[in-house]
């Protein structure tokens, strides 16, 4: 079971890493033009008049850039929860469980590395901009990831605990 865990959690890391290099190796108006069509979707779904309103225009580039961050966001904070999962896995090999906290820390440098190279190489790409404001965001969306791994692996250790003791 340890090996599978292992092999499903690197997997997992090199999974949602491939998925950010993708959307990052790709060129600034490909890439705005995918998530504009995602914020149309959404906002046809959960506010079907905002084409008739006044500043219609400003509206949609203010919430597409807010869908952006969200992206940055959601992305890391997949990564970061992929992350702890590959540490923790990798740790139960080890004869000592190292705490939460380390676990935590190394999956934060480790995502926060990772967000860092992202945005050099979106320097490369046309049309593309390395932002630290991006990798502010990457690093939130990093340890928030990390952080709900934390909670979910504490919660369920409590569980088995109180069902040990039965």
């Amino acid at each position: 079971m340890k090996i599978f865990k292992l092999i499903l959690s690197v997997l997992l890391v090199c999974c949602i890493g491939y998925i950010i290099f993708g959307f990052s190796a790709s060129v600034g108006e490909e890439s705005a033009s995918f998530s504009l069509k995602i914020t149309k979707a959404v906002l046809n779904i959960f506010h079907p008049g905002w084409v008739n309103m006044p500043n219609a225009d400003e509206f949609l580039d203010t919430i597409h850039i807010v869908f952006r961050k969200i992206g940055h966001f959601s992305e890391y904070a997949a990564f970061g929860f992929s992350l702890c999962f590959m540490i923790h896995s990798i740790d139960a090999f080890s004869a000592k469980e190292s705490s939460n906290a380390y676990c935590f820390i190394a999956a934060s440098v480790l995502g926060v590395l990772y967000a860092f190279s992202d945005e050099i190489h979106q320097l490369y790409v046309p049309g593309r901009a390395g932002m630290l404001t991006d990798v502010l965001i990457d690093s939130c969306g990093v340890i928030f990831g990390a952080s709900i791994f934390i909670l979910v692996l504490t919660i369920i250790r409590k569980i088995i605990r109180k069902r040990s003791l039965k």
